[in-house]
């Protein structure tokens, strides 16, 4: 296990146990884990021929592709994550715009991923067992149209 030291230096890792979830249409705050936050460009190719008559293929980016984000925090009365993924299934819901916040050991911001056009495309609980005493957590899948690392 790595320890971290609090710094001022750019270099000093981030603690991926401090961060929060923001997203002001809903309950934001605290979250067990997030994961999902990357994204995938294609590639696209080309076949052309040079100069001197050979034939190549070239590649290129293509499109950017988001990678659906999983946010798991413990299950209670707060119904927010279930009713806006039911308003989304009934054809009512909303797009939201929200961030992960990612915070130095005194609790100050220090690194943030803005999502934009985010819609809840599943939603889950964990598993009841009857000889298991663990809290009840629940998930929920994002799609996200566009990220953006705003530090």
């Amino acid at each position: 296990m790595t320890t971290i030291v609090p710094s001022d230096d750019a270099a000093t890792p981030f603690v991926s146990s401090l961060f929060t979830v923001e997203f002001p249409g809903l309950a934001s705050g605290r979250f067990n884990s997030v994961s999902g936050l990357g994204f995938d460009i294609t590639e696209t190719s080309s076949t052309q021929r040079t100069a001197e008559g050979k034939t190549v293929t070239r590649y290129s980016p293509g499109t950017v592709k988001y990678a659906s984000l999983t946010l798991k925090r413990d299950l209670t009365g707060n119904k927010e994550f279930w009713d806006w993924h039911d308003k989304m299934c009934k054809g009512e819901g909303l797009y939201e715009d929200g961030s992960i916040v990612i915070q130095n050991l005194a609790g100050e911001e220090v690194d943030r991923w803005n999502v934009f056009k985010a819609w809840p495309s599943k939603w889950s609980a964990a598993d009841l067992s009857a000889d298991a005493d663990d809290v009840l957590t629940e998930e929920i899948e994002l799609q996200v149209e566009f990220m953006e690392r705003a530090s």
